[in-house]
């Protein structure tokens, strides 16, 4: 997918006064929407449609050829958006979520038709693959303590590790005081790592903005790892602060603390513009 169809709000300068005069008549025609072009002006031919309350676009606008290995340069008006399926390029290329016309009601009419907001499933998905790299690097924390642990023992194979783990477990004290406090530590560590093992990645997306002077969260539970197209599929519910589940609102609130893009192993990973992945 065109990976401008993920593009944040945050990262958008709203405009008003348009150059470009399909993005003008899609917005008179759409007037709940807002139009912006990114901030740190790269791709400034780009016009991204979006909606407050929601983090991430629309999609966008463009007016030119986008075509591939075109005979003769014909500028389209072009609509790009995830709920438009161009069969006349396969799904991984950019143009597959594209709708060219030469005609500018036509164009309009396109922009009517397919510009909406994300599900909030997807929009779960979008930084998921993030957030999966954190939680697994976590998990590497402990398996490296264990490896070294091993090393400090001298341990070149593990099945002699539970014939220690009986010793120290029945009591026995080795006669070298650094060893036997090496062997209790890398005992340790292989049960925090065993422990850590059994953990999954089930967690749940959250989105939180003011609407009427009301704080308000979105959440989608996620049981496990999906493919592209299941990502739509996820059902959201929406909750005010009184009645956002405590389990959630406290590991929120820990992480809204944070920086962008940290995470926090138990707790969950703080994406940004008010999105959070919680752990259970």
């Amino acid at each position: 997918m065109d990976l401008r169809l993920e593009t944040k709000v945050s990262e958008l300068n709203e405009v008003t006064q348009f150059k470009c005069a399909f993005a003008h008549h899609v917005k008179k025609a759409i007037p709940r929407v807002k139009i912006g072009v990114r901030a740190n002006g790269r791709d400034s031919a780009y016009h991204y449609v979006y909606m407050d309350g929601h983090p991430h676009v629309m999609g966008y606008l463009y007016y030119g050829d986008l075509r591939e290995n075109p005979k003769d340069f014909i500028d389209h008006y072009c609509v790009a958006s995830i709920f438009i399926s161009n069969g006349k390029y396969a799904d991984y290329n950019n143009n597959y979520n594209v709708a060219m016309s030469t005609n500018l009601d036509q164009a309009v009419k396109n922009a009517k038709r397919y510009l909406r907001p994300l599900p909030w499933g997807e929009v779960s998905g979008i930084h998921y693959r993030k957030f999966r790299h954190k939680f697994y690097e976590s998990r590497n924390h402990y398996r490296d303590e264990f490896n070294a642990s091993t090393g400090k023992v001298g341990l070149s194979r593990d099945f002699l590790i539970p014939e220690l783990q009986q010793l120290v477990d029945s009591g026995h004290v080795f006669m070298d005081n650094e060893l036997h406090n090496n062997i209790v530590d890398m005992l340790n560590k292989r049960k925090a790592y065993q422990e850590d093992k059994q953990k999954d990645i089930r967690c749940s997306f959250v989105y939180g903005y003011m609407k009427w002077n009301t704080e308000n969260y979105v959440v989608v539970d996620i049981e496990k790892t999906l493919s592209k197209s299941q990502w739509q599929t996820l059902e959201s519910t929406t909750y005010t602060a009184d009645t956002l589940p405590e389990n959630i609102k406290g590991r929120v609130m820990a992480l809204n603390v944070l920086d962008d893009d940290m995470f926090v192993d138990d707790v969950g990973y703080k994406i940004g513009d008010n999105m959070f992945y919680v752990l259970p």
